[in-house]
């Protein structure tokens, strides 16, 4: 995602991307792959090992006139390992790329505004849905690297049946103009930029192991700011492990661009993190 912008312009598109994106990637679910609810099914990665029956066993010593005893072999009571308890927080935390993830990218954490909260009922709303509760949120990083930024989110959702519902409204009829109406509402009231000519379509994603589904949209326009304008790619990536919701959003200016390859490969990292934490 790459041409260089002078400083004044740099930090007016960060402050834009960080509105339109932060705002846009809430209404990622980065619900732990792992359900909190009772409707969810275990992770195979949270399962404890079976039974184990302990047996206790004393062995006389025998004399120099006894004659030898077979040792009494008595089972005593049954010991199950105890898992983990489950961190709805551990789990959304899991969700959100690292520093070590992004080498070479500079990051700081992605602020939440109430502004963020109006975009993602807005864009629930225009799907068909409500807020629904959460258990966790990880507002998650902004990563930058030149005219590239990428925001990472995580959500727990409160039920596995919410995670499955905005996954699928994701990717129904109205997924991809819901976020297009969001995306043009965001960029047309922030004080510093509009778009004009976004176009948004729903994207297969290479395969991301241990998700249950994956949603991508790929959005291109033109952003404008202090009459200043430059084209943008936009991608919105969501992996949902059971009720963990993993949201990646990367946005680039100019000529750069950045490979949905590479955005599923960033994706693994997050996800094989999430499915590692204990199940409830």
């Amino acid at each position: 995602m790459k041409p260089s912008v002078r400083r004044r312009e740099l930090v007016s598109w960060t402050a834009l991307g960080a509105s339109l994106i932060a705002g846009l990637a809430a209404c990622g679910a980065h619900s732990n792959a792992h359900s909190s609810g009772g409707d969810a099914s275990p992770s195979a990665a949270g399962t404890p090992p079976s039974n184990a029956t302990i047996l206790s066993q004393t062995v006389p010593v025998p004399g120099p006139d006894s004659e030898l005893e077979f040792p009494t072999i008595e089972p005593t009571e049954m010991v199950t390992a105890t898992p983990a308890p489950f961190s709805a927080k551990s789990s959304a935390d899991a969700g959100v790329l690292t520093s070590g993830d992004l080498p070479g990218y500079a990051s700081a954490p992605s602020p939440r505004t109430p502004a963020d909260d109006r975009v993602e009922q807005l864009r629930l709303s225009c799907m068909g849905l409500v807020v629904p509760h959460y258990l966790a949120r990880n507002y998650g990083t902004r990563f930058i690297k030149g005219t590239t930024e990428i925001i990472s989110s995580a959500d727990v959702f409160g039920s596995h049946s919410s995670a499955v519902n905005v996954s699928q409204a994701e990717a129904g009829a109205k997924g991809p103009d819901c976020y297009r109406q969001t995306l043009t509402s965001v960029l047309a009231t922030t004080a510093a930029g509009k778009s004009s000519d976004a176009l948004i379509t729903l994207v297969a994603v290479p395969h991301v192991e241990h998700a249950d589904d994956v949603v991508a949209y790929h959005a291109t326009g033109t952003l404008a700011a202090f009459n200043y304008k430059t084209a943008f790619e936009l991608y919105y990536v969501r992996i949902r492990i059971n009720s963990t919701s993993i949201n990646l959003t990367t946005l680039t200016k100019g000529a750069s661009s950045i490979d949905l390859g590479k955005i599923a490969e960033l994706a693994a990292h997050a996800a094989a993190r999430v499915f590692a934490t204990p199940s409830a």
